[in-house]
């Protein structure tokens, strides 16, 4: 098959699931999903709201206690989940077929009298314990999910021109400014910045997204933190956990010293005319400390 037919095939997959709702397994899906974003730019954006719904409902899930009984019943993972339960169904239904013919009535002649051993069959019942570990198993599918579209991602960084890579972290930092905000509202505030990167850095999602920052970051320090910053402070005040943890990563021989944060806040209450920002310097903000994620 060539390329053409291939992404063919894969946006079919895809449009059938999004717009049709049509049930689709959800490893073929997430593969489509990935061959499409690396192969087709004009399609991106689709791709990334895709991936922008599955991500949010991780951390739904996560804030949540992995309780599957909070996702809406027309999401990604909640489709995902009733197409495993399906699977599951199919092969215990097979399984107990194959059990019932072993438990047919059995019947031994003596002369004229039939000895007949009468089975009861009953529907399978379905156990705590296998529900829970059919519940370990999809969120270990979750996960696998994350880790395959986080790798696609990062090496789209790899290779990707300026532009582009520009757009996709900061669809990465916009997410993750917004996305926790949203769920941990009461923690969002800059008095609860060590809160919320405890809170935010145990989750999968936000930790995966959190290291393609880095990685762009450290790919090219002056030039990336200083577009990175920019960025976070148009998402500020729910993106200030984000750059204070992200300062946090920043190589430096004092690694609780900040070289940023205290910055970061001051550029944020410049107002500046016509978009035109003034030059950030790296050297320049690494001479500043930061006494606060001394507790981190």
């Amino acid at each position: 098959m060539s390329l053409s037919e291939e992404l063919g095939h894969d946006f079919q997959q895809f449009l059938l699931f999004k717009i049709e709702s049509k049930q689709k397994n959800p490893d073929d899906l997430i593969q489509s999903t990935i061959n499409i974003i690396q192969h087709c730019l004009a399609a991106r954006e689709a791709i990334l709201q895709f991936f922008n719904q599955f991500f949010d409902e991780n951390c739904l899930l996560y804030i949540n206690n992995l309780n599957l009984d909070v996702l809406d019943k027309e999401s990604t993972l909640d489709k995902f989940r009733k197409y495993y339960d399906q699977d599951t169904k199919s092969v215990n239904k097979f399984n107990n077929f194959n059990k019932s013919k072993d438990d047919l009535p059995s019947t031994s002649s003596a002369g004229d009298q039939t000895e007949t051993n009468d089975t009861p069959l009953s529907p399978p019942i379905q156990t705590v314990e296998q529900k829970t570990l059919n519940e370990t198993n999809f969120l270990q599918k979750v996960d696998k999910y994350t880790e395959s579209i986080t790798a696609t991602l990062s090496e789209l960084l790899e290779v990707e021109d300026d532009v582009d890579k520009k757009d996709l972290i900061n669809w990465i930092l916009r997410f993750v400014a917004t996305v926790p905000a949203n769920y941990s509202p009461t923690l969002s505030q800059s008095a609860e910045l060590v809160e919320m990167i405890k809170l935010w850095t145990n989750c999968n999602v936000i930790r995966s997204l959190l290291n393609l920052v880095k990685k762009f970051i450290m790919s090219d320090d002056d030039k990336n933190i200083d577009f990175v910053l920019i960025k976070l402070i148009e998402h500020s005040p729910k993106s200030d956990w984000v750059a204070a943890y992200l300062i946090t990563l920043l190589p430096n021989d004092k690694a609780k010293m900040s070289p940023a944060f205290d910055f970061y806040f001051q550029v944020k209450q410049l107002k500046y005319q016509s978009h035109r920002y003034l030059p950030i310097s790296l050297n320049t903000i690494r001479k500043q400390s930061l006494i606060h994620l001394n507790q981190i």
